[in-house]
């Protein structure tokens, strides 16, 4: 089983953007992004399901979505923004 983004890529597209993939092992908790931080990889889960969080002024953390293998994470790269106001987990 892959991301299913991927897998919905036209296969010459893929194999165009296939030399830029590096697949990673996450440790739980590992921190992917920070607030603040350039966003330096796109992430695209396969086997795992990813947090996504934000702190608020008062330190109170909240969960605000999860991404799995039919999301991609640092969306904000294409949008624009090359940085989060979130964290991910």
């Amino acid at each position: 089983m892959g991301n299913f983004l991927l897998d919905a890529l036209p296969r010459e597209i893929y194999r165009t953007l296939e030399r830029h993939f590096e697949r990673v092992a996450i440790k739980r908790g590992e921190t992917l992004h920070e607030p603040g931080q350039p966003i330096r990889h796109l992430y695209f889960p396969l086997t795992c399901l990813l947090s996504v969080t934000i702190t608020g002024r008062e330190g109170k953390t909240v969960e605000t979505g999860i991404a799995g293998n039919r999301e991609m994470l640092g969306v904000n790269a294409f949008m624009g923004g090359w940085d989060t106001n979130r964290y991910v987990v």
